[in-house]
């Protein structure tokens, strides 16, 4: 396989900081024209397309970075996993958003949810954004990200921000701004087709072997995983559109999508390792899966770390940027991004876990934990706010991680390795001060943000290259196997 395990989530590095950031653009555009309830309808809408697809692709997203690693020599197999990969999503999801809405007064009867029913117009979505999620896996089935990258962050992502901002410009509705979202889904899950058809050479035969009972064993499990970890993840989104109304969920909406952007390295990562250790734990090399999720995991610490002292440190000019009553998700933000360090810490123990036979512990953990989330999701947002699902939220995802790393070092033997990371101490701390002594030199907090950030980001880059790099980090730069 050409290429080192850095080089290929580079591409999914680079794109992550696209990606987040042309989402973080549509926030900005909605908030700053719309407002804080047109967000919350919006970011309500999103999560309920997010939830609907989950389940609409049964659990295929995971059984394609499973199963076309296994059979790289069987192109026929391949073949057949990605058409049941395209087909079973589209048709599921259809189906699916199609009953939601038929039965969502009924369910609102019963919920009371206090956002706009323009949300459901996400529904239309779902079928496209089901298939393009698990086409999107299937091509990290290669062991190849930046295809990945180019349907998500750079075709959906960016024609999503180009035709929002162009719905804002001419049209101050928020229904328009979602079936501008709904086309970019479309467009990423066109390019992510072509693909897929040119590696499995489709273009050449069409010869298929579908293995529904291996491929389905799997992934039905996984997706119950799935829609419990979207519940530990989401629920606070839902129970504030529930409990409070759009605004809430707009200004906790901010929060939850600045510390997000911490979340780009642990994707980086996760775009590719579930494939490697799939890879790795069936051919028995265990010590080789061990030391390649140790230097991921420090790494990852390293960079969330760094991230969120800076979004700490400015919360109040990124918070500026979507308005200036956005100053009330700050608290909020803080205690989300704690979450985001704790998970980092532990790197990707959930994939670890469901790629090593332990599926169903996975499954386990999260349905326990989403539960949990649920409770204090009720209990704490009916008495503080957005505040209270920040809590529940980091509470819920802190106990996950805690299970994770405990089952993949009892089960697995392999747990994170904390002993060199005090290298890291230096290049944050000068990273910091360059932050204070560069910070306010310019007029307007957004140039102040970006030189500001910058100065930051370079220091800390210079001095953990001469610092913080270890012999065995190395091996993250070798041609992968």
């Amino acid at each position: 396989m050409k290429g080192s395990f850095t080089e290929k989530i580079s591409v999914t590095f680079v794109g992550g900081i696209v990606g987040r950031f042309t989402q973080y653009l549509v926030y900005i555009l909605i908030s700053r024209t719309l407002g804080a309830a047109a967000l919350g309808v919006f970011s309500f809408g999103y999560v309920l397309l997010n939830f609907t697809s989950i389940i609409s692709r049964l659990g295929l997203d995971n059984a394609a970075k499973k199963f076309i690693p296994k059979y790289s020599d069987r192109d026929e197999k391949i073949r057949g996993i990605i058409i049941i990969c395209l087909l079973i999503p589209v048709v599921s999801g259809t189906l699916l958003s199609s009953g939601l809405y038929v039965i969502y007064d009924a369910l609102n009867g019963v919920l009371h949810v206090n956002v706009d029913r323009t949300a459901l117009l996400f529904l239309l979505g779902v079928p496209a954004f089901s298939a393009l999620t698990v086409a999107m896996a299937a091509t990290l089935g290669f062991k190849e990200t930046k295809y990945s990258v180019y349907a998500k962050d750079f075709i959906q992502g960016g024609s999503a921000a180009v035709l929002i901002a162009v719905a804002v410009y001419f049209r101050d509705d928020i229904r328009v701004v979602i079936l501008a979202y709904v086309v970019s889904v479309v467009l990423g899950l066109a390019y992510a087709i072509a693909v897929l058809a040119r590696k499995s050479g489709m273009y050449d035969s069409l010869a298929y072997d579908v293995q529904f009972r291996e491929v389905f064993l799997y992934s039905i499990p996984v997706m119950f995983t799935a829609v419990s970890q979207y519940l530990v993840s989401w629920t606070d989104i839902l129970m504030l559109g529930i409990l409070k109304d759009s605004a809430a969920v707009g200004y906790y909406q901010v929060a939850f999508q600045t510390v997000a952007i911490l979340g780009f390295v642990m994707f980086g990562v996760n775009s590719l390792f579930p494939s490697v250790a799939a890879d790795l734990y069936h051919t028995d090399r265990l010590d080789e899966l061990r030391s390649t999720y140790q230097i991921v995991t420090k790494w990852i610490t390293y960079l969330t770390v760094v991230g969120f002292l800076f979004i700490v440190i400015k919360s109040d000019e990124i918070l500026r940027l979507f308005g200036s009553s956005f100053g009330r998700s700050q608290q909020a933000l803080v205690i989300l991004g704690i979450a985001f360090i704790v998970a980092g810490v532990v790197g990707p123990t959930g994939y670890l876990l469901s790629m090593t036979g332990y599926e169903r512990v996975e499954l386990v953990n999260n349905v326990l934990i989403a539960l949990l989330n649920i409770g204090l999701n009720y209990v704490l947002i009916t008495r503080f706010g957005i505040v209270g699902a920040a809590v529940s939220t980091s509470i819920s995802l802190a106990v996950l991680n805690t299970l994770r790393v405990i089952e993949s070092w009892v089960f697995l033997d392999i747990a994170p390795d904390p002993s060199t990371y005090y290298k890291g101490v230096v290049p944050i701390v000068a990273a910091i001060v360059v932050l204070e002594l560069v910070s306010g030199t310019l007029s307007g907090h957004l140039a102040d943000l970006v030189v500001s950030g910058l100065g930051y980001t370079a220091t800390f880059a210079v001095l953990m290259y001469y610092l913080g790099v270890e012999k065995r980090d190395r091996k993250l730069l070798q041609p992968m196997q």
